[in-house]
């Protein structure tokens, strides 16, 4: 048919207009997504729909979903065919919610569609509601074959519910139209039945994922997850499954992305797209609890953590931190995703007339009913309440898990709970834990009460709140929120106990008091709320909240009550009036604040009840308004226009006037704001100023004439929110609307375009989805304005009920806006620049005032006079006004003026400029500004109003609210605000970190303007690469600082001390001698005198303590900078107030008095500092960083400040006064409690003294200079004090990588020289405390790995050397993958301990015992474990895999790679190990020690498996696991425990430690002195650190071994004929070796005493003269230093050997062996002549110090 034609039979068959259901379209609909790139910024817009190409389009999909619906609903029972409406579809599923039912029958998307069939059992039986299901199936299959749409039954399925347990389930047959079959074909659809116990208990199946593939089919269908619309589920209503998918699938997306961006702002733009994606998807339908949300946010943490090169001990809080408070600005996903919830939530549950809030209220009451019943069962709800009677009736189904762990045959337990799903229920739960409490206005005191107990509860402590003491402990995540929060929620037992309580009450009082008088006031009501007998009598909460508290939070919440609504009754609004004499005359008028009144006060102010709703108590202040406010002309009386008598005007007068020039009535809005917060609005009824001399509209230029002004403070606080000038000036409206009559016309004259915008919204509402209004619209300014001003609106009369006079006011008003938007006025102003448009213009023409054309008022005219065409062509400015500046809403034009046009005394502000659109409006305009600055005067002589309103009128029913205020501005900007709070607060508790945070509001530098990946970020945020940092991010360096200091030490200390040559310094920042004085110890810094001198390499030493040459001449050089800058504004302050240069004049200028004063009270005021923990303000009662020079002489005379600041102090005095240097000492300086003019170092500029210094540029364009040069000069200053830092940083890196290369060398230097124990002295090498020598070249040698796989390989010999480490690691890529390998290797076993896997199963793995097998196969035959059954590619399982079957003893096609690690066991190995796998535990009961690994156990003792001994020996099943069948031979195992008794007695980890003892052990005499490394004492396992010392028999003959073993090793490697003349000297060297040591090695002692002094080189300890070693303090009280195992064995030195002749040796031997002695003399030669070169190039580079 077409398409028309089509369209036409849908009306008729009664379908709806829209195709798609609304819950699932709306969510996306009109949706935008902001996309930001380095390159561009795109606004995507998601539409609603499904193209599928021209074969299937949009059009047809929308038709064929209509088509679905109309077609669901009609009845199957009646043969017509008769169709059903759509409010009342039959057999749909009820929803229960506020007394209203709706059936849902059917959902459809596009060609996807849902029928809903519910009976009552009570009416039909099983046999019917087979019935009409079959019959709605027929129904199906007839639109099937009728429009020729094919469908696939084997996709359709039934899910049934609340079947009994013992009832059978029919096939249900179904006919569709098969495209493949070219006609109908007949199919079985497929059924889920959820089935009901006897006892009506839901039964529901918790099945581990091991045992789901062997389930019965009904349990796997039921535990199906099926994916509808982007949203996981079964058929238990159980989305767990689904929602770790969604978790997994987002782990590994964030992990893709941080490996292919490049920079830190790519990578956050595609996280923080993919976050929102996910996070905002569905957050009701897809429920993530806050643990859910903070395992995401950690790994987010954890890419930029190393992204961002951050130590595990860094603050990370910065990463969710926004941008505008300093952080990196990345999504957290609990805030996108708890505030897509709050978002969704308020949209859907707000919109009175959709089914999804119908739904969500529905959940909402059903979750209530469940929690109530909860109460009942525990007793909790008093018997003397009346609903106590009706809640004993609520019944609630049960529901009965049947969990099974071990099989099939019986469930491991069975557990009934009442914990149904519910959507409301657990949206509530995950918001309140942050303390966003979900409420009901429909009872709002009770919400009232309710929060005022939250707020007075110390445990619930919500995010950002300032009593939270544990922060110095939290992460950068926001955590699983507070728990304490859900009893106070709105499904919490204090709610509901409390509205069961006051609904009671109310009911009491309303029998008891009969007069309606009595009861409005509420007075009865309010005494029994207020008396501590009421509760006393009710008990309801016993032991938890006593009656005095309840009374006294009653009182309290009773008093906010009342004072909310007095506030937003406009209490204390005050009103002037002119007089009839100046409404006549030609003066200016000035009402004065005393000449206003208060016209609402105590006395007339509304008074709230507290049994009615949040909408009736606004329904009934707005009537109180209306009667107050409103201006009520008397038909009868006759305006008095006589001056004579000069009393204020009257409401008739003041409307006479104000409608006498024939147009609506003009009012005039402005709003006022000042720093402290306070707002006011003035509201003005102007009129035009006509003289009875006047022919046109002369009007238009004079000044208007103020009618009636009344303006109103605002509180400071609105809801949750701040009150702002927008609000002041929507809130204008508000009382306009209640001061002009309904039937007269309103011009509102405005200069706020976001109220103007909200009214033309408020009135547009139909232009705008229920989304858009909640979110955009209402939320944009507040939205109980907003609901205010929308109730205002949808009161206005309908244009049929005006009268013909407001229809011709309205009317000129439209056509006079238009001729001023095309800028056409009248001839008769005065000012030299308006428009003349001609002499005069007679009465018919169609600009004239006089002569008024209903008609032509909104037709003819609009087209000629707006054209733009005929507009003026000027810029847009401030006087400027055009067709885009006002808006016709009906009765009310709102008219938008550009404000400030004028001055104070209403003439132009610029000269030479024309008021637009003409000096009338401009004027009015000025009139409410001057009002509303007057308005702060009125207020504070009326006295202070409230400054905060918790709960403000009108707001809506379904609302959040946050530590006891409405959320009116929308709780997700709330919860983003208080998160980044919260975050923000963690981070000042961080001593150093959080330096940055804590002078977050004394800094003058924004945190956009320190860059994001910067240096001068870095420095701020003490991040910056200093000593002590590198020793953290690198952990080699602190083994190579400790080797130089004890190489520098003199011969006698190493002598006395042998047991601190090597200690295990994995712990060394516990040891506080250690970590202070030799590791962190400034490397930089000259000699000092005593140990308590030596300072830290810390960054702020560095930047400003440390005397390095380099460092004081960079110092001095930003210094001179600065005091240079500093001087220029000084001589440009100088010269333009006393016209003398700064050098000449004898006194300072205004702008040095002002800013040194400042920079002094900048340091004694109040800052937030880091003190035993915890965050105080404290203020300093003393200057002690800024001081003069009389002070600071003072200081160094008592001691207190190095002497040489004062020479500091002579050479930048400005500086010096201003703070910029400060005087504090280095042991005075601390971090934690510094000011920001302490910290000018790390680039703080205090942002006082550069508003001071903008106040005084703004000062000279007040007195028209010319201010750029002094904003160049303020430019000069904040570069100079900024790049201070900069380049100190930049000397410091240069200094650190000179000191790190020179610690390298020195270490491969050592290594080398171990091998001959050279005699020579150590190489005086020392950093120039004067001058910098050239750096030596750099290393090209690579860092070489010392991790044991690498180790084990060299030593093996099958490496000459151990492989290059990975960038920026400590091992080789090789390594790296081992140790993977080995992790994938421990999870297979675990799982093989835990594997039950059937005999069939594993039978073929021991087929391979005799036979190898290819890798491929092998692991085919293991894919029964979780690891081996990845479709992905993971080459580390391989290597396990490898290892595996060796463990098995399994032999592999291709074993090769492995064997050096693994070797493969021999075959008696494998035939023992498998012998021994049938053994049981024999262990008597006292000693056995069982272990459980799933369904078995091991015994600890004899590592055997233990056997079930309570089941039968007759039994077939196996006695280790009680699953499978015992193999082969009765009482004998199955195969899975023999592989779990072979993994638990040979284990990999056994075999690899093996390996290293053998390896790898200290006790082998072979040293591998050329390959050693700070790094392998961290890398050796457990059993090698734990190797007992042994004798010196063990240790020659342990040593002889090892000389064998690499012997034999070495001459293994190659052939006879290569090796032949190699070997046989390697023969004669042996024997040599063997017969000089064959006696114990020299003692420690022995070679110390013999050996010659060295000089100290250590570069890390104080330099001193080279004769004073003997004064070098010693360590040897050290008593935290561990002693060593025995002393090191030294390495062989070749070199030094007496070359002793064999009787057996040839001639031709003996002088092969002269020649080889003359080549040794050469050799030592020139290693001598290289050490002397080297040790002349590298002199006093270095400064030696003392030893600690």
């Amino acid at each position: 048919l077409h398409l028309e034609l089509q369209l036409v039979l849908l009306k008729l068959a009664g379908a709806g207009s829209q195709g798609f259901t609304e819950w699932q379209s709306a969510n996306m609909c009109n949706r935008t997504n902001k996309l930001v790139t380095d390159i561009f910024i795109a606004l995507l817009k998601y539409k609603c729909g499904l193209p599928q190409g021209s074969g299937f389009s949009v059009e047809i999909a929308n038709l064929y979903a209509m088509f679905l619906l109309m077609w669901w609903n009609m009845d199957p029972i009646d043969q017509h065919g008769t169709i059903a409406p759509f409010d009342t579809p039959r057999h749909g599923f009820p929803l229960l919610a506020g007394g209203l039912t709706k059936s849902i029958a059917s959902l459809a998307y596009v060609d996807d569609a849902k029928r809903y069939i519910a009976l009552l059992k009570s009416q039909h039986s099983l046999t019917d509601f087979y019935r009409i299901i079959q019959g709605y199936c027929d129904l199906l299959a007839d639109l099937s074959l009728g429009i020729k749409m094919g469908r696939n039954v084997r996709k359709c399925t039934i899910y049934l519910y609340n079947i009994p347990e013992d009832a059978i389930v029919p096939e249900f047959m179904s006919i569709a139209w098969s495209f493949e079959a070219g006609g109908p074909v007949k199919g079985s659809i497929a059924v889920v039945s959820m089935r009901r116990d006897a006892n009506d208990n839901l039964i529901c199946y918790n099945v581990p994922a091991t045992l789901r593939n062997s389930a019965p089919q009904h349990i796997k269908d039921i535990l199906h997850p099926r994916k509808y619309l982007g949203v996981y589920n079964n058929a238990q209503l159980d989305n767990s499954e689904g929602k770790e998918k969604i978790i997994k699938k987002l782990s590994q997306r964030i992990g893709l992305v941080s490996s292919k961006t490049q920079t830190i702002q790519e990578t956050k733009i595609a996280h923080n797209m993919l976050v929102c994606q996910v996070a905002t998807y569905s957050p009701l339908c897809i429920y993530m609890s806050l643990a859910d949300c903070s395992r995401i946010d950690k790994q987010l943490l954890s890419a930029y953590q190393y992204r961002l090169k951050y130590m595990p001990n860094d603050s990370k809080h910065n990463i969710f931190l926004s941008e505008k408070m300093g952080g990196i600005g990345v999504r957290c996903f609990t805030r996108e995703y708890v505030g897509a919830l709050i978002r969704d939530l308020k949209v859907y549950i707000s919109n009175s007339d959709s089914l999804p809030t119908h739904a969500l209220i529905c959940s909402f009451e059903e979750a209530t009913k469940k929690h109530l019943w909860y109460l009942v069962q525990e007793s909790k709800i008093p018997q003397d309440i009346k609903a106590a009677s009706q809640c004993d009736q609520i019944s609630i189904s049960g529901k009965k898990t049947l969990s099974y762990i071990v099989d099939w045959e019986e469930p491991s337990y069975a557990a009934i709970s009442h914990d149904h799903t519910h959507i409301m229920e657990k949206a509530i739960e995950t918001t309140c834990k942050l303390g966003f409490m979900f409420r009901d206005l429909n009872l709002e005191f009770c919400s009232r009460f309710v929060d005022e107990l939250l707020v007075q509860d110390k445990n619930a402590k919500a995010i950002g709140s300032p009593s939270i003491t544990t922060r110095a402990k939290l992460g950068a995540y926001i955590g699983e929120g507070n728990k304490n929060f859900f009893q106070y929620s709105a499904l919490g037992h204090v709610y509901l106990l409390l509205k069961l309580f006051i609904d009671n009450l109310i009911s009491k009082t309303r029998l008891e008091n009969e007069s309606p008088e009595v009861d409005r006031t509420n007075t009865a009501l309010i005494r029994q709320l207020s008396q501590r007998d009421t509760y006393e009598k009710a008990k309801l909460f016993p032991g938890e909240i006593s009656p005095s508290k309840l009374a006294a939070t009653a009182r309290t919440a009773i008093d906010k009550f009342h004072t909310d609504y007095k506030v937003c009754s406009f209490y204390n609004i005050s009103e002037w009036r002119s007089y009839r004499d100046a409404a006549h005359s030609r003066f200016i008028q000035c009402p004065r604040p005393s000449d206003y009144k208060t016209i609402i006060d105590d006395s007339n102010v509304y008074i709230p009840q507290i049994d009615a709703s949040m909408l009736q108590n606004s329904e009934n202040l707005s009537s109180h308004l209306t009667s107050v406010l409103r201006l009520k002309p008397a038909i009868e009386e006759t305006p008095i226009m006589s001056p004579l008598d000069n009393s204020p005007l009257s409401d008739n007068e003041i409307i006479a006037l104000a409608t006498r020039h024939e147009l609506p009535i003009f009012v005039s809005i402005d709003g006022s704001l000042t720093r402290d917060g306070d707002a006011t609005v003035s509201v003005n009824l102007v009129a035009p100023d006509i003289q009875p001399l006047d022919t046109d509209a002369e009007w238009q230029h004079r000044i208007a004439k103020i009618l009636l002004s009344r303006t109103w403070r605002l509180p400071r606080q609105w809801g949750t929110g701040k009150t702002c000038i927008n609000m002041a000036e929507s809130i204008g409206f508000i009382i306009g609307e209640y001061t002009i009559p309904p039937d007269l016309p309103v011009i509102y004259i405005t200069d706020s375009n976001n109220a103007r915008t909200l009214q033309r919204n408020v009135k547009n509402s139909n232009n705008f989805t229920h989304r858009q209004m909640i979110r955009h619209v209402k939320q944009g300014i507040d939205q109980a304005i907003a609901n205010h001003l929308e109730f205002l609106t949808s009161n206005w009369l309908p244009e049929d009920q005006l009268s013909p006079r407001t229809k011709q006011l309205y009317a000129n008003g439209e056509e006079v806006c238009k001729i001023w938007a095309a800028n056409k006025l009248l001839p008769f102003s005065n000012d030299s620049h308006s428009i003349d448009y001609g002499s005069s213009i007679d009465d018919s023409s169609e600009l004239s005032y006089r002569s008024w054309n209903t008609d032509d008022a909104s037709s003819e005219t609009s087209e000629a006079i707006c054209d733009p065409s005929q507009r003026l062509s000027k810029a847009q400015t401030r006087y400027s006004f055009d067709r885009d500046m006002y808006d016709l809403l009906g009765r009310t034009i709102v008219i938008k003026v550009f404000s400030h046009q004028l001055d104070e005394n209403y003439s132009v502000r610029t000269p030479g400029a024309s008021p637009k659109p003409n000096l009338f409006i401009a004027s009015a305009n000025q009139i409410a500004d001057n009002a509303a600055t007057l308005a702060h005067l009125i207020a504070s002589s009326l006295g202070n109003n409230s400054a905060k309103v918790y709960y403000p009128a009108f707001s809506s029913r379904w609302t959040f609210t946050f530590e006891g205020c409405i959320t009116n501005k929308g709780a997700t900007k709330v919860l983003e605000a208080k998160m980044d709070e919260e975050l923000f607060l963690r981070k000042q508790h961080r001593e150093k970190q959080g330096l940055f945070h804590r002078l977050f509001y004394f800094n003058g530098l924004r945190a956009d303007l320190i860059g994001d990946e910067s240096l001068l970020r870095n420095i701020m945020k003490q991040t910056a690469a200093c000593w002590t940092r590198c020793l953290y991010r690198y952990p080699p360096l602190v083994q190579q600082v400790y080797n130089q200091w004890w190489a520098d030490q003199t011969d006698d200390f190493r002598r006395n001390n042998p047991q601190k040559e090597r200690l295990d310094l994995k712990n060394w920042k516990k040891d506080k001698i250690i970590r202070e004085y030799i590791i962190k110890r400034c490397p930089f810094c000259p000699a000092v005198k005593a140990m308590t001198d030596i300072r830290s390499g810390d960054l702020e030493h560095l930047h400003l303590y440390c005397r390095n040459a380099s460092l004081i001449k960079a110092r001095a050089f930003c210094h001179d900078k600065l005091e240079q800058a500093i001087y220029n504004i000084y001589n440009y302050a100088s010269i333009r107030e006393k016209n003398l240069s700064f050098a000449k004049n004898p006194r300072t200028s205004t702008l040095q008095e002002q800013l040194e004063q400042i920079a002094r009270d900048l340091e004694k005021q109040e800052h937030l500092i880091f003190k035993q923990g915890q965050l105080v303000t404290e203020a300093r009662t003393t200057n002690k960083a800024i001081l003069h020079r009389h002070a600071l002489q003072t200081a160094i005379a008592n001691q207190q400040v190095p002497a040489d600041k004062l020479l500091e102090y002579d050479q930048y005095p400005l500086c010096f006064r201003l703070g910029f240097i400060h005087a504090l000492p280095e042991q005075e300086f601390d971090i934690g409690s510094a000011r920001i003019t302490d910290v000018g170092y790390a680039g703080f500029f205090p942002k006082a003294i550069l508003t001071e210094m903008h106040r005084y540029a703004r000062e000279i364009k007040k007195a028209n200079d010319d201010d750029t040069e002094f904003i160049t000069l303020i430019e000069n200053l904040s570069t100079a004090f900024i790049y201070r830092s900069v380049a100190v940083q930049k000397v410091i890196h240069i200094l650190l990588a000179d000191a790190k290369d020179y610690l390298n060398k020195l270490q491969q230097e050592r290594e080398r020289n171990s091998i001959t124990q050279s005699s020579s002295a150590s190489t005086n090498i020392k950093i120039s405390s004067a001058t910098r020598s050239p750096p030596l070249a750099p290393s090209t040698t690579p860092k070489l790995c010392f991790a044991t796989k690498c180790r084990l390989l060299v030593a093996k010999g099958l490496r000459r050397t151990p492989m290059p480490c990975a960038n920026n690691r400590n091992m080789c890529s090789g390594c790296l993958s081992e140790t993977l390998r080995h992790r994938k290797l421990e999870r297979l076993e675990s799982e093989i301990l835990e594997d039950t896997a059937s005999n069939e199963t594993l039978e073929p793995l021991l087929r391979h015992l005799k036979t190898p097998i290819s890798l491929k196969e092998f692991r085919m035959l293991m894919k029964h474990l979780p690891t081996m059954n990845t479709p992905k590619r993971d080459d580390h399982i391989y290597g396990a895999a490898r290892y595996l079957a060796n463990s098995f003893g399994i032999t592999l096609l291709d074993t090769d790679a492995n064997d050096s690690i693994d070797p493969p066991l021999l075959p008696p190995k494998i035939n023992e190990m498998w012998r021994q796998a049938n053994f049981h535990c024999r262990c008597a009961p006292l000693h056995q020690r069982p272990f459980n690994y799933g369904s078995r156990a091991f015994c600890e003792s004899c590592s055997y498996l233990v056997f079930y001994d309570t089941m039968s020996h007759e039994n077939n099943t196996c006695r280790g696991c009680s699953v499978n069948n015992y193999w082969q031979q009765a009482n004998t195992p199955c195969i899975a425990c023999q592989l779990a008794t072979i993994v638990y007695r040979n284990p990999f980890q056994k075999r690899f430690h093996q390996q290293i003892e053998y390896w790898l052990s200290v006790d082998d005499s072979s040293d591998d002195s050329d390959y050693s490394s700070p790094t392998s004492q961290h890398t050796c396992t457990q059993e090698t650190l734990n190797t007992k010392s042994s004798s010196s028999q063990d240790l020659l003959r342990l040593r002889n071994l090892s000389i064998e073993r690499s012997y034999q090793e070495i001459r293994g490697r190659g052939s006879a004929d290569q090796t032949k003349f190699v070997f046989e000297n390697l023969s004669v060297l042996q024997n040599d070796i063997i017969s000089n040591c064959s006696f114990p090695k020299r003692t420690f002692h022995s070679h110390a005493s013999s050996s010659i002094p060295s000089e100290p080189t250590d570069n890390l300890l104080s330099p001193q003269k080279r004769n004073s070693l003997t004064t070098k303090p010693s360590i040897d009280n050290l008593d935290t230093v561990h002693q060593p195992l025995r002393p090191a064995l030294h390495p062989i030195d070749i070199n030094s050997m007496t070359s002793r002749t064999s009787t057996t040796t040839s001639n031709k031997d003996l002088s092969s062996e002269q020649i080889s002695s003359t080549r040794r003399k050469k050799q030592e030669r020139n290693r001598r002549i290289k050490e002397n070169k080297l040790q002349h190039d590298t002199r006093d580079r270095f400064t030696p110090r003392c030893p600690a």
